[in-house]
């Protein structure tokens, strides 16, 4: 799942949440993210997620692949989350769940939201050089992604994780993570470089006249 799908899904869908105004969803993002943040219960982190899970379903998006791109974050918050694990379990499921529950509330945000409105929404508010920052992270999350699935096609052709070979499967699984940090510095780097060649100044011009058409369709 890339970017290009996430904007399909933006642009093609029609439920309520589709239609609702930008800001609004942006804000109720934001919000959210808030709650997750500050909550210290495992059970009530269980209920937004289950609540996010639901907002999923009445937005009629594809509930497996939604959820499957939830998880990528789980991979670098894992070495995280063992790291904190003298504090209990109890603080370890709930290190998992913020950062899931953050991950989905983004997701919906991006695949109900053609990102064009995002960043017109937001250039109400922040400045223009912050809009561009957030701009290029969002990008850059997904060319992570991109360098993740080729990662894991030549992961599982070098053998995978077996448990009757755990040094070999480790070394397999350094090898990988090493791989995905410095090709993603380097597809970031490329990337910025594109745009510098296309003529970027520093400065990404959101028209707005887009979010309207996109509300009229």
């Amino acid at each position: 799942m890339d970017l290009a799908y996430l904007d399909y899904l933006a642009t093609g869908g029609n439920s309520f949440f589709h239609r609702t105004s930008p800001g609004l969803k942006l804000i109720f993002s934001l919000l959210l993210i808030g709650i997750i943040i500050l909550v210290k219960e495992v059970l009530f982190l269980v209920i937004i997620l289950l609540f996010l899970y639901l907002i999923i379903l009445l937005s009629k998006l594809p509930f497996h692949r939604i959820f499957l791109l939830s998880l990528f974050p789980l991979i670098f918050t894992l070495i995280f989350a063992y790291a904190s694990l003298g504090r209990g379990w109890e603080w370890f499921f709930i290190i998992l769940l913020r950062v899931l529950g953050t991950a989905t509330t983004m997701i919906i945000l991006f695949s109900t939201t053609p990102f064009p409105c995002i960043f017109a929404s937001l250039g109400k508010i922040f400045p223009e050089f912050i809009i561009t920052v957030l701009f290029m992270t969002y990008r850059s999350v997904f060319i992570l992604f991109s360098v993740f699935d080729d990662i894991r096609s030549g992961f599982k052709l070098r053998g995978g994780f077996q448990l009757k070979h755990p040094k070999r499967s480790l070394f397999n699984l350094a090898r990988a993570f090493g791989y995905l940090l410095l090709k993603g510095i380097d597809d970031s780097q490329r990337f910025y470089e594109n745009l510098r060649i296309r003529g970027f100044q520093g400065k990404i011009v959101h028209h707005r006249r887009f979010c309207t058409w996109i509300k009229k369709q």
